[in-house]
């Protein structure tokens, strides 16, 4: 199979599996209805960017990365999770600084993000354990540290000056294992690629990405972090 029959397939599969999981997304949904399936297709070629992404990681021969790197659509947009591993993935512990398999993956994604006419904004989490280190500093200003890292590194690569909408910092007050707040899993950086308008009626306003042990679609309130100082 040629690259282009690799990368049409890969597109196939994106828009197969973004049907399966709308009423995941929206359960309040008995029907698929056209409006909401053109909105479901129109993050096709956004999924394909992430498809690059990957492929580009392998060729580079750093496929473990793309096991910690997830996509799903949500009423808010496209999110895109990159899930820390136990000794740090993207971020070492502890540490605002990306690491080099965090550079490589946010430099891919601002080339790709850079394309799109959405904003887009970048959310860090953090696990339960406290922070323990600078007098001061706590997990709030390390989740809002790395979302702002993160931002910088995109936007000096490729991700436009005026994409960038949000940064919050939610230390680990959404955890994704919520029965789990240690676990490696709830440290993750998000990067959400917002609508360009409004989802179809019948979508939740905000919603959560499905977390371990949590239907899909379950909503969260949202915070605005503390600001570090």
């Amino acid at each position: 199979m040629t690259s282009a029959q690799n990368e049409s397939q890969a597109l196939g599969d994106l828009g197969a599996r973004q049907l399966a999981n709308a009423t995941k997304t929206v359960p309040q949904l008995s029907t698929i209805t056209p409006r909401w399936l053109l909105h479901l297709l129109s993050w096709v070629p956004v999924e394909a960017g992430i498809y690059r992404v990957n492929r580009e990681l392998r060729a580079q021969g750093v496929e473990v990365i793309t096991s910690h790197l997830l996509s799903e659509i949500t009423p808010e947009g496209l999110r895109i999770e990159l899930i820390e591993s136990e000794t740090g993935t993207f971020f070492s512990l502890g540490s605002a600084g990306p690491t080099d398999n965090g550079k490589q993956l946010l430099l891919l994604l601002a080339a790709e993000l850079g394309k799109l006419p959405n904003h887009v904004s970048i959310e860090g989490h953090t696990d339960a354990k406290p922070y323990i280190g600078k007098s001061g500093y706590s997990n709030w200003e390390l989740s809002a540290d790395r979302a702002n890292a993160a931002r910088r590194l995109m936007q000096q690569n490729g991700l436009g000056a005026s994409q960038v909408s949000q940064i919050r910092g939610f230390a680990d007050q959404l955890l994704r294992a919520p029965d789990d707040p240690l676990s490696a899993s709830n440290r993750r950086i998000s990067v959400i690629v917002q609508n360009l308008e409004a989802p179809p009626e019948g979508a939740e306003k905000t919603a959560e990405p499905a977390k371990e042990g949590q239907p899909a679609g379950a909503s969260q309130p949202r915070e605005e972090a503390p600001k570090p100082e």
